[in-house]
């Protein structure tokens, strides 16, 4: 008898025995699982996400963020662009003055440009040859031209009441004492309807 309930108790114990060690496992199991698939959701909420991914988040904050982000990218863009532009400008109209200002130096006609003040802002080379008097750059027109001369009587005319001469015939003498008869064509500076801002005087022989 004793026999009998010994075998039986030894065969639940192998039962209850098998049952944990099964119930243990599959609890480990679980655990693994679950443990993986929460490092693997941290790797995914922590690397970095497009533009479009963090919209789809319907995170506010995240979006206004990436959103300034691409606003300042897009600025700098267009400064560069600009820059770029300007120093084109700049570039054409440096290559645009010399290139004036060789045409001027080298005409055949004497060129005068004075402004509203009474200075002779620009006087190329032909000017001074046929005048006769050098260095008529930033003088007065009237002291270089000399006060009772025809020509000086024109141009004030001219910055006066914006009268145009094309083709007068003046006498001039210059300061070496010789008389010259010089035509010239003498016209206004103006800047749409503003006043007169200055005069242009070509002068030939």
């Amino acid at each position: 008898m004793f026999v009998l309930l010994q075998t039986a108790n030894t065969s639940d114990v192998w039962k209850v025995a098998v049952g944990w060690g099964v119930g243990i496992i599959a609890v480990i199991t679980v655990g693994v699982f679950y443990l993986r698939r929460f490092f693997a959701g941290g790797k995914e909420e922590f690397a970095p996400r497009p533009l479009n991914s963090v919209a789809k988040t319907g995170n506010p904050s995240a979006f206004m963020t990436a959103s300034m982000e691409g606003v300042i990218v897009k600025l700098r863009e267009q400064e560069k662009e600009l820059e770029r532009l300007h120093k084109m400008e700049k570039e054409r109209a440096e290559k645009t003055e010399r290139l004036s200002e060789e045409v001027t130096r080298n005409m055949p006609a004497g060129l005068l440009v004075v402004n509203a003040t009474g200075i002779i802002s620009s006087a190329n080379p032909a000017a001074e040859q046929g005048l006769g008097i050098r260095g008529l750059g930033f003088r007065r027109y009237s002291e270089a031209l000399g006060e009772k001369s025809e020509l000086t009587k024109l141009i004030a005319e001219c910055l006066a009441s914006g009268k145009i001469y094309r083709r007068a015939q003046v006498e001039h003498v210059g300061p070496d004492g010789e008389g010259r008869r010089l035509g010239v064509t003498i016209s206004p500076i103006r800047r749409g309807n503003e006043k007169i801002n200055g005069a242009i005087c070509l002068l030939s022989d």
